[in-house]
């Protein structure tokens, strides 16, 4: 058996390095080697060994990794982690050594699910079941898949500027809205919601100024923000598909003396910094990513696979249990729940 997951970990190599051939044009630098030495692993005769192919240690899922350690800890799961840094070449080199060291269970953050399809299908080969939070048509058949949808998040995003605009009924909204990438139709899916849900319902009292993406990067977002403050004076709200660049905003706005009872922000995510710009006042609603919650939640899942029930192909929609509308008058609430 061994054998033949090498033989697979082999194979899923040669196909990264025509990728690489196929999609990379000759300027570009070659795909990172695969490194086992790479792989943070914590394996020592725990029940089972669960693997982590995690797309990028931003602060999102740092945290995320922090709580998966301290939960398996606590269930006696041993635990091996790798990290693509936002490199898809990468993802399927770490990939490569996560069928090599023969887990139990495989969860996919991945950073592109068109470039995964070949870890994913290596990874059936192999005989190890893998789960992941992305929905997408190329991988739908191949995994389970943990996920909360983007839509509903989007119409989550917009309930407490909805609640601003009806108990305001002269409020205009000028709108800058923050993408996190392009590309993705989970993230269009977030975006049509907005649009829906405010430009198309409150016709000329939301306005969409301006949408870019920032990368998910907070460094980016206030460069962006900074310009939109001189190109759109009128602009009075930012809405963004995540914290960390929410927060670049804040600083952006911040250093132009913005009075943020006049300036709105709505975002998501709830992590501890957007919770301290919650509190005092500079952010005024994000989405609650209930992290605990939803890791208890995968590694039940996580059991289940181990155990031998084929759950590939289900799509499990967890959004209203793992996600909550977080403003001033219920952070302590949510915390002292999920926190």
């Amino acid at each position: 058996m061994k054998r033949i997951r090498r033989v697979l970990a082999a194979s899923l190599g040669m196909v990264m390095l025509l990728m690489a051939g196929c999609a990379a044009p000759s300027s570009s630098p070659a795909a990172p080697p695969a490194d086992n030495n790479q792989a943070d692993t914590g394996v020592g005769g725990g029940k089972f060994t669960m693997g982590f192919c995690i797309n990028a240690m931003d602060e999102f899922q740092s945290e995320m990794v922090a709580i998966y350690r301290e939960l398996c800890e606590a269930r006696n799961i041993d635990v091996i982690v790798t990290n693509a840094d936002g490199n898809p070449h990468k993802q399927l080199a770490d990939m490569e050594s996560l069928l090599l060291q023969e887990p139990d269970v495989i969860w996919v953050m991945p950073v592109d699910p068109v470039g995964m399809v070949p870890g994913f299908q290596a990874a059936i080969d192999a005989g190890i079941p893998t789960f992941t939070p992305l929905v997408d048509e190329s991988i739908k058949d191949l995994t389970l898949i943990l996920t909360q949808d983007q839509y509903e998040i989007g119409v989550m995003v917009n309930e407490w500027l909805d609640k601003k605009l009806v108990e305001n009924p002269d409020l205009v909204m000028n709108v800058g809205y923050i993408w996190g990438a392009l590309g993705f139709a989970v993230l269009n899916d977030r975006y049509q919601a907005f649009v829906d849900g405010l430009v198309d319902k409150f016709p000329g009292r939301v306005n969409l100024l301006a949408d870019q993406t920032a990368n998910w990067s907070s460094t980016e977002a206030m460069a962006l923000v900074e310009d939109w403050m001189q190109a759109f004076p009128e602009m009075n709200t930012i809405v963004s598909q995540s914290d960390e660049m929410s927060i670049g905003a804040i600083n952006a706005l911040k250093g132009a003396n913005v009075d943020f009872n006049e300036f709105f922000i709505s975002s998501f995510d709830g992590s501890p910094n957007a919770q301290n710009h919650i509190r005092e006042g500079s952010m005024h609603s994000t989405v609650f990513y209930a992290k605990r919650a939803f890791g208890e939640t995968a590694l039940n899942y996580a059991e289940r696979l181990v155990a031998g029930e084929n759950l590939r192909g289900q799509i499990v929609d967890l959004t209203r249990e793992v996600c909550f509308v977080m403003t001033i008058d219920n952070i302590d609430e949510l915390l002292a729940l999920y926190g």
